[in-house]
Order: structure tokens, then C-alpha cells, then sequence
């Protein structure tokens, strides 16, 4: 019931404005501002104008405020106290969360919308949140906790041999297991990679043996990096694997109790089974902070997981009745007890799982948490992530001052003034950070880079008074060249000025020369939630400095994202797109900046969809300032489609233009429950559905190289019809030497030259 005005040009004759999909009645007051009211059941997200000349989206979305629900948990003995207290707070609260463990026990770290040590730890109430606070007992060993850290799946076709597709990361202690799946079903004979000793664990044939799962395992005793490949006796028709990597498991004793199963029973036998669409078994836990792993065989069907546990990964092989598909997925305990491993499947099947106890630390190699206290205002980051540490472990500690403070020492465990500095953990160890605020009018310029070379500053120091001129003289090392600024400087005058009227992040951008850089795809990782209003990728992304990341989610039923976050980089919508009939949505966000650490990318949702997914994309050689040029996105009423009326079908087909020799059109499409086709000379990425049936959501992921500027058609085919949305981008590529401008103007909304015309000019200019 709110009235806002919407400040822009181009609005005469405007036929629609709609509040993330909701129409809304407005008055065109000049050709510069609209007055409209925030309709009914409007909830937040992008505000949509359309005019003769086409449609435009608003670059910041519009906030229905709401109250949002804190909900706290707790791994091992302890508890945690809220202030303010309740639970429900309004949008934009600051929460305090204090851990607070009970006699034996110290805290370790919070997980889930958290990822620190940090005790206090503030939390600002954006959306919905779920936080654990993990506590273990004093000493290390028994008392550890068993963590997930990664999975990198594959699959072959008419091969004897299976890889997974992407390389494991190598950690000292870790513990790896590899399950492995075919059709039909065929005995593993050997496991190699990351020169480890891979030794079987169970196999298990399905009740009428037309599948199978095996898991291997191995452990990590010095660090290494690689993929992971299975060997069979006799060539399958389709294969998978799934290798999975856990830390603080016991050094000596990691499995505990294991299970198999298929439709036959516990053990079942190999043939006269029945296929039905469930399981269920009982796993009897020993340890306190230990996890279930449960690989299962399905074949072609999708796989719902339930009873608290977290699907890893679902990958398959092949098609119809060739098909070999395998989910690995697991969930932690608190203390020791029954767990139940159950799920179900899209349809009957021929199916076999087999279920692991995951012993937690025995003490053997003892397990060391690193609590991080401040005074002042700031944070510190870890590296390795975590808090908790195999001993002799080297952990580099970051100072991260917040605005208007300064870094000034460490104390207790940690002394000095190093920034970073590092600590060795061969024992249970506290550390505290000292940040000092400024004088009134005393600013912070911090300089970062990437490529080869170095910023010099002029006055030096770091630390300047209000007005005062800063000079930055960007220095190239030997067969480099400076590139430009990005931050808050912008542009590629070198020597730079700036004059400190607040706190400033510069960025400088070093590059080799030779002309148009290469855009190559590095890599895609996904991830998928069912009602939950977050959604993140279940593997870590590498971070690179001067690479572009890029992160496409999807929901059923549409719901807006809110924000995007992870490696440390700055997020920001780049598009977003209905279907037409709304079942569905796709958003493009890119993250931009110098990242941090490696990690996963995640994604708040405005509300809980029944389903989620998420693709998140590293590429190379993009242009680290103006990374894109041109957009276009659409559903089945067509480009820029509405929300409402459209007609399902079964493929999209839209044009792009590309501005500049060698960019790459990158496209996603939210396609339901639907396996997506890639268009004429495109490559699929990646492909992830999450859930099943009709409360399906799936995203599909391509790109394309474009040598010359052209009008280049967009497009990509569907198992059947469904009511799916698209959106795509043009990449440019480094040192292009054309740089697109995508200026914004002041106002309550800002409209962003997004939209173009056949001409290449935008529609919808901000003011």
C-alpha cells in the first residue's frame, strides 16, 4: 500500500510495473519518474518497468519488510545465548550469539548461516537463519567431530575404468571413500589416485543384480591433490563414482558399523528381488560426534533424501534402461544411537546402498580447536577454515579491521602485530585481535592486486586525515603491464589520485600483454536445497585472483534471491528472469573482487521453495572491470516475458549481441525437472536438478565462444514441455580495449541499462 516513485527516463507510455511479479497500478509522472503503489502480496525482489521501447529491471531490489525466524542448534554439550533474546527480529537487527559450553566442553565453531570461530558472534538478520554451534570436549580425541569437506564425482560409458571428473583435495589425516556404481553390475577390482592405498569397504548387488554399489576407502597421510579412478573385472554399459573427503575421522579406527542392503533385505541376495521405491535401515552409532555415509545405487531414478541426512552429490550415466546412477549423502550425531538411513526414489527401482559409520578423532592424532576473540570492531579470518585442527597443524590468522578501526596486536596465544600471522597447533589454543578506532576524521586505504606487481602510496602509511590527497603509482613487474583500477578508483590513470573522505578499497589490475585474453571455463560446481530459504554449492570453488565467478540459482515454485556470497567477493544481480506461468525462475549473479579463500557459493532466498538449485561457474580471461556487455532473457512469452499466461514447451531460442572479437555468451535456463540440451555450438557446463516430480527445481548451464561481433542466437532444448526461463550474458574478454558502461543514476529505484536496442542503445537509462 505503499507509494514510491521510480526515478529514470524513457517512461512515457509505460504499460506495466510489476513488484517481483506482482502487477502494480502507477501513474506515468513525467518521462523520467513513475508514482506506483506496492501492491498486495508484493513480497521483496527486482521491480519491473515496460515501455514502448522495451523493458528494464531495477539494479537494487525492492524490500518488503518482514520479521525473520533465528533458529539455533547445538553439536555436542553446550548452549547458546541470544541478545536481544526471542528469536524473531526485524529486518536489518544486529544479533549477538554467545556459545556458552558446558563443564568438559569448549566451543569449536558455528556452522550452517554462520562459518566462524569467533565467539561472540554477531549476525545480521537478512533472511531467515540456522546456526549450530559445535562444541567439543576438552583434550581432543574422542570428542572430535566428523566434517564433510568435499565430493568430485564422473561417470563412463562401454569402459572398464571409471574417473572422477574433477580433482579431491589432499589433506594430512583425511579420510576418502569412494563409491563406485554400474549397470549392470560388475565387482571393482582396484581403486587408485592421490597416491593413496585404496582398500574395499562392502559391495552390495541390487535384489535382481542389475546394479550394484561398492565403496573403497583410503586415507591421506601427506598432502596430495588428484582424481580418483575405479577399475573393473568386465566392461559395464555405464558406470559412476563418487569420491567423498571427511576430516576429523579416527586415525586408527575411522568406520564403525556398516550396513547393506537392497530389496531383498539387510544383505540381501542377488537375484528374485522385487523393485520397490524406498529403503530404510538402522545403523547402530558409537562415538560421540561421528556421521552416517550412506552410497546408494538407483539406477535412472531421482533420490530423496530424508531423516536429517544431506545429499553429497547424485550423478548417473548413460540412458533408459542402461542407466547406472549413484547418490553418496550423510548426516552427524551428537551421541551414540540408532540412525536411521532411509530415503525414496522417483520410481520402483532395482536398487543396493550400503551405510558407514564415520568414527570421530580417537586421539591417536589429536584434534586442537582455535577459539578467535576480538576487542574492537573486526573480524579475523582463518586459513585453513574451520577451528579445529589435527596437531602441528599451521593456521594463518588475517586481522580484518571493520570501517573507521585499525588492526593493532594479537594477544594471548598470539603476539605482535603481524598481519597475517600464523600458529602452530599442538595444543587447544585462545586468540585475540585488538582493533583501535581512528581519530574522528582518520581513514583506512587499503590496497590490494592481482597479476604481478605492486602500489606504491604517496604519503605512505595507509592511515590519512580527512581531505587528504593520496597518490597510487601502480608498478608492473618485468613482462607485465598495469591493466586498470577497480574498487573505489576507477579508470587506468597511472599515477592515481584520491582524496580520503572515507575509508577506501583499491584494487589494482596487472596484465600480460599480448591483446584479447583467452576466456576459458575453469570450472562449475552445484548444490541444491529442499525448503530452505538458503542454497548452496556442496563443493568448493578455487579462488583465483583476477578469475570471474558467476552463480545461476533456480526454485520451484519462483522465489527471489536476496543475496548471494562466498569466496570473500562482492555479488551482485547481473539478471532476473520469470517462467511463464512462474513455476519457476532463473537468476544470474556474478561476484567480483579479490577472493579470499576457497569455498562454496550460497544463496539467501526471500522465502523456503519447496525446491532449489544452484551452478556456480569459474571462468579465466574475462574482463576483471567491465566483465559484461549485452543481456537477454525470456520465457515462454518471449523475451523480457511476463509472469503469467505463458505456454509450456519444450525448447528457447532468443538473440544476443556480441560487441567485442572473442567474448563468450553464457547462458542458464531453469528447467524443472527437465534434462536440458545444449543449443548449436554451445557446451553444457554443468546440469543440476534438485527434488522430484512436479516440486522439481533445475538448472541448466552453457557457453559458447563468439570470434567476431555478431547477432548470436541463444537456444536449448527440453526432454519435454515444462514452463521454463532463460537469461544470458555477453563475457567480454581482458584487454578487449572496449569497455561497456553500465551507469546508474540517482533515486528510490534505480534502472539500469540492461535492456538494448537493435542498435546496441540501452532502454530504460537511469537518471
Amino acid at each position: 500500500g505503499t507509494t514510491v516513485s521510480i526515478l529514470g527516463d524513457n517512461f512515457n507510455g509505460a504499460s506495466s510495473v510489476t513488484f517481483n511479479g506482482t502487477s502494480a497500478s502507477f501513474t506515468v509522472v513525467s518521462n523520467s519518474q513513475i508514482s506506483t503503489t506496492v501492491p498486495p502480496g508484493a513480497g521483496s525482489g527486482p521491480i519491473r518497468v515496460t515501455t514502448p521501447e522495451g523493458t528494464a529491471l531495477s539494479s537494487s531490489d525492492f524490500t518488503v519488510l518482514n520479521y525473520f525466524t533465528l533458529n539455533i542448534h547445538t553439536n555436542g554439550t553446550g548452549s547458546v545465548v541470544l541478545n536481544p533474546p526471542g528469536g524473531n527480529y526485524l529486518p536489518g537487527t544486529t544479533v549477538t550469539l554467545t556459545a556458552v559450553p558446558d563443564p568438559g566442553y569448549l566451543f569449536s565453531t558455528w556452522s550452517g548461516d554462520v562459518s566462524s570461530n569467533t565467539n561472540p558472534v554477531t549476525v545480521t538478520m537478512d533472511g531467515n537463519k540456522t546456526i549450530s554451534a559445535i562444541f567439543i570436549a576438552e583434550g581432543g580425541g574422542g570428542g572430535g567431530i566428523v566434517v564433510y569437506r568435499e565430493t568430485q564425482t564422473g561417470g563412463a560409458s562401454g569402459s572398464s575404468t571409471v574417473s572422477t571428473g574433477g580433482s579431491l583435495n589432499g589433506d594430512s589425516g583425511d579420510l576418502y571413500l569412494a563409491a563406485v556404481s554400474s549397470k549392470n553390475h560388475e565387482m571393482v577390482e582396484l581403486v587408485e589416485g592421490l597416491g593413496l592405498d585404496w582398500t574395499p569397504v562392502r559391495a552390495q548387488c541390487a535384489g535382481r543384480n542389475q546394479t550394484g554399489v561398492t565403496v573403497w576407502m583410503a586415507r591421506s597421510e601427506t598432502p596430495a591433490s588428484g582424481m580418483v579412478t575405479a577399475h573393473f573385472g568386465s566392461t559395464p554399459y555405464n558406470a559412476v563414482i563418487a569420491v567423498s573427503r571427511y576430516s576429523g575421522t579416527d586415525p586408527l579406527n575411522p568406520l564403525g558399523m556398516i550396513v547393506s542392503a537392497n530389496t531383498n533385505g539387510s544383505g540381501g541376495d542377488c537375484a528374485n528381488g522385487t523393485d520397490n521405491d524406498h529403503y530404510s535401515v538402522d545403523l547402530a552409532t558409537s562415538t560421540i560426534g561421528g556421521a552416517v555415509y550412506g552410497a546408494v545405487a538407483l539406477r535412472q531414478r531421482q533420490h530423496l533424501a530424508s531423516g536429517g541426512f544431506i545429499e553429497r552429490a547424485e550423478v548417473s550415466a548413460g540412458s533408459g534402461g542402461g542407466t547406472a546412477g549413484l547418490v553418496v549423502q550423510d548426516r552427524n550425531y551428537n551421541t551414540p544411537s540408532a540412525v536411521q538411513l532411509s530415503g525414496s526414489f522417483s520410481k520402483n527401482v532395482d536398487w543396493a546402498l550400503i551405510g558407514i559409520e564415520l568414527r570421530a578423532g580417537s586421539g591417536a592424532t589429536p584434534q586442537y580447536a582455535l577459539t578467535v576473540n576480538t576487542v574492537g570492531a573486526g573480524t579475523v579470518a582463518l586459513d585453513p577454515n574451520g577451528g579445529i585442527y589435527p596437531a602441528g597443524s599451521s593456521v594463518d590468522l588475517t586481522a580484518l579491521p571493520a570501517p573507521g578501526w585499525t588492526f593493532d596486536h594479537w594477544e594471548d596465544d598470539l603476539s605482535g602485530n603481524a598481519n597475517p600471522a600464523s600458529i602452530i597447533m599442538n595444543d587447544n589454543k585462545a586468540v585475540t585481535a585488538v582493533f583501535t578506532e581512528l581519530p574522528p576524521g582518520q581513514f583506512v586505504l587499503s590496497v590490494t592486486t592481482s597479476g604481478a606487481g605492486t602500489v606504491d602510496l604517496n604519503p605512505p602509511g595507509g592511515i590519512y586525515s580527512d581531505g587528504t590527497p593520496v597518490t597510487l603509482t601502480a608498478n608492473p613487474a618485468a613482462g607485465w603491464e598495469f591493466y586498470g583500477w577497480s574498487g573505489d578508483l576507477s579508470g587506468a590513470t597511472n599515477p592515481a589520485m584520491v582524496v580520503m573522505d572515507a575509508d577506501k578499497d583499491i584494487h589494482a589490475i596487472f596484465t600480460q600483454p599480448g591483446g584479447v585474453a583467452t576466456i576459458v571455463h575453469e570450472e562449475s560446481h552445484s548444490g541444491g536445497s529442499a525448503r530452505a530459504n538458503t542454497v548452496s554449492t556442496e563443493t568448493n570453488l578455487s579462488a583465483v585472483g583476477g578469475d570471474f565467478y558467476l552463480a545461476a540459482i533456480s526454485t520451484k515454485p519462483n522465489v527471489a534471491v536476496n543475496a548471494v556470497s562466498g569466496l570473500g567477493l562482492t555479488w551482485s544481480r547481473a539478471l532476473a528472469q520469470c517462467s511463464g506461468r512462474d513455476q519457476t525462475g532463473i537468476e544470474i549473479w556474478i561476484g567480483q573482487g579479490s577472493p579470499d579463500s576457497d569455498g562454496p557459493v550460497n544463496a539467501v532466498l526471500e522465502q523456503d521453495p519447496e525446491n532449489a538449485a544452484i551452478i556456480a561457474t569459474r571462468f579465466s580471461g574475462v574482463d576483471p572491470i567491465n566483465p559484461f556487455g549485452h543481456t537477454v532473457s525470456g520465457n515462454s512469452n518471449g523475451e523480457n516475458g511476463g509472469c503469467s499466461g505463458g505456454t509450456d514447451s519444450d525448447y528457447y531460442s532468443f538473440e544476443i549481441t556480441t560487441s567485442v572479437p572473442g567474448a563468450h555468451v553464457f547462458s542458464a535456463a531453469g528447467v524443472r525437472l527437465k534434462t536440458h540440451t545444449p543449443g548449436n555450438g554451445y557446451n553444457e557446463l554443468l546440469e543440476y536438478i534438485q527434488g522430484v516430480g512436479g516440486a522439481a527445481a533445475g538448472v541448466a548451464v552453457q557457453e559458447r565462444l563468439v570470434e567476431t561481433p555478431d547477432d548470436v542466437i541463444v537456444d536449448g532444448t527440453l526432454k519435454s514441455k515444462t514452463d521454463w526461463a532463460m537469461g544470458a550474458l555477453e563475457l567480454l574478454p581482458a584487454a578487449s580495449g572496449s569497455i561497456v558502461s553500465r551507469p546508474v543514476g540517482s533515486g528510490q529505484v534505480l534502472m539500469p541499462k540492461i535492456a538494448f536496442n537493435d542498435d546496441g542503445g540501452p532502454i530504460g537509462n537511469s537518471s
